[in-house]
């Protein structure tokens, strides 16, 4: 009972800080929705979080390419297998902040609480399992991606994670979304 006491109240917490983002019009906001470049991000800590996926081929071309939009930094250094974990991490995140926000998870000012809550997933093998095995069944179930993940411990963390993150970022003034 302890424990769904604690994820109720930090759900009713994220859910608050999450309307507060959203609907708080910002009056230096510009006009457009265009897409800012994130900082980048140097891909090599992930390879060595990811050791254990460091075999085989290459990356692929399209891969780098996708984890280069998203920042990454030198991802032609990745096997394929991490560029594909991370790919995959990028869509567990995505599907986590389409429960999370509804039809404002692609809100250019959320990109980088996607990308660093990817980075996160990568980073723990048993998310990134979870992430890479949820892929894996929307790919050969013929569903597109983002996806909302079932209900798991590993979506709750990630929910955990991007919360985290979004309180950090609307407590450092860096997270700002237009209305």
């Amino acid at each position: 009972m302890g424990i769904l006491a604690v994820l109720l109240v930090l759900s009713v917490i994220f859910v608050g800080l999450v309307f507060l983002v959203i609907k708080r019009p910002e009056a230096s906001a510009p006009a457009s929705s265009a897409r800012t470049a994130l900082p980048p991000v140097d891909a090599v800590p992930l390879k060595m979080a990811m050791m254990d996926l460091d075999r085989g081929r290459a990356a692929t071309e399209r891969q780098i390419a996708s984890l280069s939009r998203l920042g990454f930094r030198d991802a032609g250094l990745l096997s394929g297998a991490q560029a594909g974990a991370l790919l995959s991490a990028r869509d567990y995140a995505r599907g986590c902040a389409m429960f999370l926000f509804g039809a404002d998870w692609k809100k250019p000012a959320l990109e980088a609480l996607l990308r660093e809550t990817a980075v996160f997933i990568a980073s723990d093998r048993k998310l990134r399992d979870a992430a890479r095995d949820w892929n894996d069944v929307l790919f050969k179930g013929g569903r597109e991606t983002p996806a909302v993940p079932p209900e798991s411990p590993a979506r709750r963390e990630v929910m955990r994670q991007m919360a985290k993150l979004l309180a950090e970022a609307q407590a450092s003034g860096s997270l700002s979304i237009e209305t």
